[in-house]
Order: structure tokens, then C-alpha cells, then sequence
């Protein structure tokens, strides 16, 4: 009776190992272990939201996916620009205009910009860009500018129609110099990673929002003056305001115009398309970091180019312009997340991949 049990017992056994060795499993005493190859390696899932989402929770995540791109300084920095325009709109209504006229010249067309800039540094794992090249990065943008605007007003308007050169020549000469800039300073930096072609194309294209909305707010708030010396009859050009209460109320006014589109839209728009000018340095060939489908990442450029026109387009409807600039931004912004996904997802892809090998 006894010795047919075992025998049980021991079929039993000799079965559950079999069945177990056909599944490549591993016994051990009475633990099984799973082979590493055998190991389910699930996608990596990772999101902007999910980051803005991590960076508000209370743990830190140290742990988590989101520990290397939690927006905090992002945040932070939004309630400092709620403190200072609370600020600034205080003294504006207390004190003398041109006293602190200044400052909202400098804080309204740096503010957005340096907000894109952090929230893309933050949003990139490595962090392998200095605040030097970031910097380098973000005077490129004003150069940018500022040979577009020469090229413009000395060479371009004597030939085409002004409407024409802002609606249409002036975007496609940003997304091509912006493109040849990126990708020879992402090879100058030897960069190796998606995200950080992305940071340095969003530096590039904030220091050229800076610089046009820079542009836009001194020509509302200032008249071009020319003064003629009596002493040699020399002639000299610049900026004054005109000391009038009328004048003055005026150009306020027409500043409060402009700050939503030049000030918030613009700025927020061109670190969009920023991201796919990014995506397309890095598939190049310029760039030191690997192509993927390179002919079909160009027709981002193509993309970037035609929503800067529409958002640059205007007609005798206003509520159409509107509609058009809302179309533009909703249609940038959800090209640019779907972009910043795919690089965080394939670089921390990668970074469990090596762990794995390892």
C-alpha cells in the first residue's frame, strides 16, 4: 500500500518537473524561477500630463518613472509669474508708468519663453545640456531674428508686399534657419538623445519669441523720433515715448492689445513647433544621433511651416482669425505632447533595456 503511494507520489513529481522543463522553467528545491528572457518586458508608458501630475503629488517618486522629469521647477516658476504680474499690475496702478515701464517691456517678453525653456529642460531625463549652451542655444534664436528682420526690411519689402512677408516668408525662413541651427549645434554638442534636440530647439525658438515680442512691444509703447544736431547737422534715429497722459494712456492700451497674441500666444506656439524642429534636426543628418524614417519626420517642417501661416493669417473676420490662431495652437500643441511621449517612452525604454543587459 505504501510502496503504491510512492510510486503515485513520485509520478506526480516527475510529471510536474516535466511539465515545468517544457515551459524552459527552472526548478530549485521548492522555489521556480522564471528565466531573465522569459521576463514579460512591458512597454514603458510615460506622458507629459503624467509627469505635470507627478510633480504636483506629495512623494517624490524615487522609485518611479517620473523621478528624473517631475516638472517642479515648472510649477514653481508659474506661481512666481503670478506673484510678479500681481506685482506689477499693483505698481502700475500706484505709480508713475514710465517709471516702471521697463520692467513690463523686459517681463512680458521673457516670461513665456523662459517657462518653455525650463519645462523642456525638466521634461528631458539626461540633462545633458550646460545652462551655457542653453544660453548659447537661446542668443542663436535672437540671431536668428534679428538677420530675418535686416533681411526683411532691407532687401525683402522692396520687393514684396509686407502682408505677404509676414504671413508667408517669414515663417518659412524661421523653420528652415531654425532647422540648420539646431542640428549644428546638437552636433557641436554631440548630443545622442531625442529630448535634448528637443531643449535645445525650444532654447532656439524662445530666444526668437523674446526677441518678437521684444520687437512688437517697444514699437506699441515707443514712436521712432529723429533729432537733427544744430551744431554739425547730424541726423540720429530712435525710440521715445511721448510725455502725455493721452499718448501714454493710448499706448498702454494698445500694449494689452498685443500681449495675449505676442506676449502668451506666440511664445507658446513657437516652442511647439520648436519640438518638431527638433525632430527634424535630429533626423538631418547633421546631427550625431541616429535617423528614424527621416523622409517622412521633413514633413514636420512642411507641418510647422503651414500652422505658422495660419496663425499668422488674417482677414476682414476677425472671430475667423481667432478660430484659425485656436486651430493652430490645439493642432501644435498635440503635435509637440505626441512628440516629447515618444522620446521619453524610447529613452527610458532604453535605460531598462541596458538595466536588463546588465
Amino acid at each position: 500500500m505504501n510502496a503504491n503511494n510512492l510510486n503515485n507520489q513520485s509520478n506526480e513529481d516527475l510529471l510536474k518537473v516535466e511539465n515545468l522543463e517544457k515551459n524552459e522553467y527552472l526548478v530549485t528545491s521548492s522555489i521556480v524561477d522564471v528565466p531573465i528572457e522569459k521576463i514579460d518586458k512591458k512597454p514603458v508608458k510615460v506622458t507629459v500630463f503624467g509627469a505635470l501630475i507627478a510633480a504636483l503629488s506629495i512623494n517624490k517618486g524615487d522609485d518611479d518613472l517620473y523621478a528624473l522629469i517631475r516638472p517642479v521647477k515648472t510649477l514653481k516658476f508659474c506661481i512666481l509669474l503670478v506673484v510678479l504680474t500681481t506685482m506689477i499690475y499693483f505698481f502700475y496702478q500706484v505709480a508713475d508708468v514710465k517709471l516702471i515701464l521697463p520692467i513690463i517691456i523686459i517681463f512680458a517678453s521673457i516670461a513665456i519663453p523662459i517657462l518653455m525653456v525650463t519645462i523642456s529642460y525638466e521634461l528631458c531625463p539626461q540633462k545633458n545640456i550646460t545652462f551655457f549652451q542653453i544660453f548659447v542655444s537661446f542668443s542663436f534664436g535672437l540671431l536668428i531674428y534679428l538677420s530675418i528682420d535686416s533681411l526683411v526690411n532691407k532687401v525683402l519689402i522692396k520687393m514684396i508686399y509686407a502682408t505677404t512677408i509676414d504671413t508667408v516668408i517669414v515663417p518659412v525662413l524661421w523653420g528652415i534657419a531654425e532647422v540648420i541651427f539646431v542640428a549644428i549645434l546638437a552636433k557641436m554638442y554631440n548630443l545622442t538623445t531625442f529630448s535634448s534636440t528637443i531643449l535645445l530647439a525650444v532654447s532656439v525658438g524662445s530666444g526668437f519669441a523674446t526677441a518678437w515680442s521684444l520687437h512688437a512691444v517697444v514699437e506699441t509703447l515707443f514712436i521712432p523720433v529723429e533729432v537733427i544736431s544744430n551744431i554739425n547737422s547730424s541726423h540720429y534715429s530712435g525710440l521715445a515715448i511721448v510725455d502725455d497722459i493721452t499718448f501714454t494712456n493710448q499706448s498702454i492700451k494698445a500694449f494689452f492689445e498685443i500681449v495675449p497674441t505676442r506676449c502668451f500666444y506666440f511664445p507658446v506656439a513657437i516652442a511647439s513647433w520648436s519640438v518638431a524642429i527638433g525632430s527634424v534636426a535630429t533626423n538631418s543628418g547633421i546631427s550625431r544621433i541616429k535617423r528614424d524614417k527621416p523622409f517622412s519626420l521633413y514633413l514636420l517642417l512642411v507641418l510647422v511651416i503651414v500652422l505658422f501661416i495660419l496663425s499668422m493669417f488674417t482677414t476682414s473676420f476677425e472671430y475667423f482669425d481667432v478660430v484659425l490662431k485656436i486651430i493652430s495652437l490645439l493642432t501644435s500643441l498635440l503635435v509637440a505632447i505626441r512628440l516629447v511621449n515618444t522620446a521619453l517612452n524610447r529613452e527610458m525604454q532604453e535605460t531598462i533595456n541596458r538595466l536588463l543587459e546588465k
